[in-house]
């Protein structure tokens, strides 16, 4: 089973689409016996617990870090070395980061360090593409 934890790149950034819509419709439909399952949950569901307790509790493989507006820039100055550090104290659990925001080839080399897979988008993309990205993703993973 995998499991993905969904978080918001910043607070305010904390949409339906991403804290509930996204992991119900990748969870929906069940895989066939003997497929990966996928166990998600998102950050409206811990109660604002810190991010390192939540991790260390869940253990996901996949951290979907989601910014509402694909906006360039998802991770700077002090978040990039913050997500870098968590990371980092978290290798080998987290196995697959994806940020569904813009980011550049620095910060994907910064985090490969401490994760195998690093996921972006090179520019800011849309937030209805954003999500069928998401979807087949998931449900690609899902069936194996």
């Amino acid at each position: 089973m995998y499991r993905v934890l969904f978080l918001p790149a910043q607070p305010a950034d904390a949409s339906a689409e991403l804290l509930h819509e996204l992991p119900a419709r990748i969870t929906e439909k069940p895989g066939q016996p003997g497929q990966p399952a996928l166990s998600c949950r998102s950050t409206a569901d811990t109660a604002f617990r810190p991010l390192s307790e939540l991790l260390a509790s869940f253990r996901p493989h996949i951290m979907h870090v989601h910014s509402q507006h694909g906006a360039a820039g998802m991770l700077v100055d002090g978040a990039m070395a913050w997500a870098a550090s968590l990371l980092k104290r978290f290798a080998g659990l987290v196995r697959c980061l994806i940020l569904d925001g813009c980011m550049d080839a620095q910060q994907a080399a910064a985090l490969t360090a401490s994760v195998d897979c690093v996921i972006g988008f090179a520019a800011a993309v849309d937030a209805a593409p954003r999500a069928r990205w998401s979807t087949a993703f998931y449900r690609a993973l899902k069936a194996g």
